[in-house]
């Protein structure tokens, strides 16, 4: 045992040692100071004690300025205090600002001492372990609140999405890649594979998603991401990857492991600016010594040369939606999802780092004696269709549609049915014979489950294709096992659902002892091509801003025509989709655009071409947008020759924005059809009272 004995009574002190060293004095070391700095030196210099002895009467502290000074710096050391004084007032204040006992001088013997020390450690060991749980519970309580939120948005998140994403997949499919529409849809679709995967993100923090685990190889995942790492951290950073021959196995879902671990690369890609070495590596961990680590574990480690973190930080960043990054940089939730998947799956991530030395993050998951296995190979080509009937019952109209529009066109026989009550009158009129039920799951009046179980009872064999944009418990609620059934989590694209929906009429086949060849792609192309859905007309936009002076500045801007001229416009954007989308109209309304990523390329932009405005996002690499209005402003001496607007999707930053300088701001969230206008009358009437723009 080692004791931190702080007493300015150098007698006290050594009588204190002997009565402490008793009959073991080779089991216990003391380190006597005189002073509260110099006990506060000692434990600054990674000094590790069991306990701290403490004289309130110090010659540079007294009372209770000694006790808050000691427990502040020895948060892992329990304090006990030691006065000549019978006070018990002292006493009592001295256990509520964090001591662990209080013991007067006349009255210390041996006995007394040890108990002391035993029950102090204990205490504190109880009273860390409470702290841990009190945090820990908060945590808890936190994620089952947003897994609440994450769970209640995620089906109607998700059924916009496969609207999205679907019709955007049948649009690209009837257009050739020269078509002027294709970039743009190609950008729909990659933004709505952004918007999904943030669902995804979200339903893993609050353990809401679907999980497939299999005995796995952390060799072959690691080795699987590294290309896709190098790609995505650019040329600055090095990657090294060290994998330890004879891995153990462990029981993971491979698609999670690799967002866990692309979730680290790019946390260590932002935190070395400068470039550095981004290290993944993974070894066996068996069995620890000290009981730790109770049984035998797999490790995964990112370490990163970064610039580190300090100890506030390392203690928040598994929370959900904590960031250091900018507004717009992050999400705050790649963290928070990492840990929950980990967690899930039975491990822990131990954190290591400190300012200016760096990051490492070690994922431990338990080993298991299943042989690593391979997942079943998605098709890569185009599924077959048919011309069996399928039954589809959803009650979101535009996601029925878009099913319904689908698979006709893969030459399926259609019915419709907007709940499971009305699918059960639909099939009850049937005189044919319904190969194939897709139904989601969650429905009002009657829900999946209630439908099938009706239908099954008059055809027992009927084969069903769940489908749902609803977390993962909610489904399980509902009676439906994923593990036994077919099931497609929303969003999806009309090739899974052909593919989903051929797979379970084949196999439905199989079990018949049947084998029956699709049709001729010709002999299903004769049958009509479903209408497609009317387009609903969109809710009217509600106003973003309470502030009456800019509503009536849009007003302003709406109603004040302007003579049109052909505005020569430098737009600075580090998001390649808003620089083409914002190119696009733009220039659809007579205007030339030129635009480049950050600041960097400016100068030579503003040498190349006199522009009459400038717009420029706020939160930019290399500066930002403040740096972009010097660089402006200086290029024209000072003078504003030329408006300079902010844009950024933060509508906070508008005001700010305007106290920098600039000349006014648009919100991204402005309507594309005022994008054009609005920046035509800015450039006529930039020097007009500044206010912010939204659609």
């Amino acid at each position: 045992m080692r004791i931190l004995l702080v007493e300015d009574d150098p007698s006290f002190a050594f009588l204190l040692g002997e009565r402490l060293r008793g009959h073991e004095p080779e089991s216990l070391e003391i380190v006597h100071v005189q002073s509260l700095g110099d006990a506060l030196m000692q434990l600054a210099a990674g000094g590790t004690f069991d306990v701290a002895i403490v004289d309130l009467g110090l010659p540079d502290s007294e009372g209770l300025d000694t006790v808050d000074a000691m427990v502040a710096s020895s948060r892992d050391v329990p304090v006990i205090v030691l006065t000549g004084l019978d006070d018990e007032a002292a006493a009592i204040a001295s256990l509520n600002a964090g001591a662990q006992d209080y013991l007067h001088k006349g009255q210390v013997d041996e006995v007394i001492l040890r108990r002391s020390i035993r029950h102090a450690i204990e205490r504190h060991r109880l009273d860390r372990q409470r702290q841990r749980l009190s945090v820990e519970l908060s945590r808890a309580l936190k994620i089952e609140a947003i897994g609440l939120l994450a769970g209640g948005v995620a089906h109607d998140f998700n059924n916009m999405l496969t609207v999205i994403t679907g019709h955007g997949r049948l649009l690209q499919a009837a257009m050739g890649p020269k078509d002027p529409l294709a970039r743009s849809i190609s950008a729909i679709l990659t933004a709505g594979e952004r918007a999904a995967q943030l669902t995804a993100q979200l339903l893993a923090f609050s353990r809401k998603h679907v999980v497939s685990t299999r005995p796995v190889d952390m060799n072959t995942i690691v080795s699987e991401v590294d290309v896709l790492i190098e790609r995505m951290i650019g040329e600055r950073v090095q990657v090294v990857i060290e994998r330890s021959s004879e891995l153990w196995s462990c029981l993971a879902d491979p698609s999670q492991i690799t967002q866990v671990i692309v979730n680290l690369a790019v946390n260590a890609r932002d935190a070395m600016k400068d470039g550095g070495v981004l290290t993944i590596s993974t070894k066996n961990a068996p069995v620890s010594a000290d009981g730790s680590r109770g049984r035998d574990h797999v490790q995964l480690t990112v370490e990163d040369t970064g610039h580190g973190m300090d100890e506030e930080t390392m203690s928040r960043i598994f929370e959900p939606f904590f960031t250091t990054k900018q507004v717009g940089r992050g999400t705050g939730l790649g963290l928070a999802s990492a840990y929950a998947i980990v967690e899930e799956l039975g491990g822990y991530i131990d954190v290591e780092s400190a300012l200016g030395h760096g990051t490492r993050f070690s994922i431990f998951l338990p080993r298991c004696d299943g042989a690593p296995t391979e997942a079943a190979e998605s098709p890569d080509h185009v599924a077959a269709g048919g011309d069996e009937t399928i039954l589809v019952v959803e009650d979101e109209e535009q996601v029925r549609a878009l099913i319904d529009a689908t698979l006709r066109a893969a030459g399926y026989d259609v019915l419709t049915a907007e709940d499971g009550r009305q699918a059960v009158q639909v099939a009850e009129a049937q005189s044919r014979q319904i190969d194939l039920v897709v139904t989601d799951v969650v429905m009002p009046r009657m829900n999946g489950r209630e439908m099938v179980e009706r239908l099954r009872a008059r055809t027992p064999d009927l084969d069903v294709l769940f489908i749902s944009g609803h977390a993962n418990d909610e489904v399980l609620r509902r009676g439906i096992r994923r593990e036994d059934l077919n099931f497609l989590a929303k969003p999806f694209t009309p090739e899974t659902l052909v593919s989903r929906v051929r797979g379970a009429l084949d196999r439905r086949r199989s079990k018949r002892g049947r084998v029956i060849a699709a049709p001729p792609r010709d002999a299903r192309a004769s049958k009509p091509a479903a209408d497609p859905p009317t387009r609903r007309p969109d809710p009217p936009r509600p106003a973003r801003l309470s502030d009456a002076r800019a509503r009536a500045r849009v007003r302003e801007l709406e109603a004040t025509p302007a003579p049109f001229r052909r505005l020569e416009i430098l737009l600075v954007d580090d998001d390649p989709f808003i620089r083409e989308l914002f190119t696009t109209l733009l220039e659809a309304s007579g205007h030339r655009v030129v635009s480049i990523p950050d600041p960097t390329r400016l100068p030579a932009a503003l040498r190349a071409c006199s522009f009459d405005i400038v717009l420029s996002d706020l939160n930019l690499p290399h500066g930002g947008g403040k740096r972009v209005l010097e660089l402006v402003r200086a290029h024209d001496r000072g003078r504003r020759t030329r408006p300079v607007i902010a844009v950024s999707g933060d509508l906070d930053g508008g005001p700010q924005a305007l106290a920098d300088g600039f000349d006014d701001f648009l919100a991204k969230s402005i309507s594309i059809e005022c994008l054009a206008a609005n920046v035509h009358k800015i450039a006529a009437r930039f020097a007009k009272p500044r206010s912010i723009i939204t659609g």
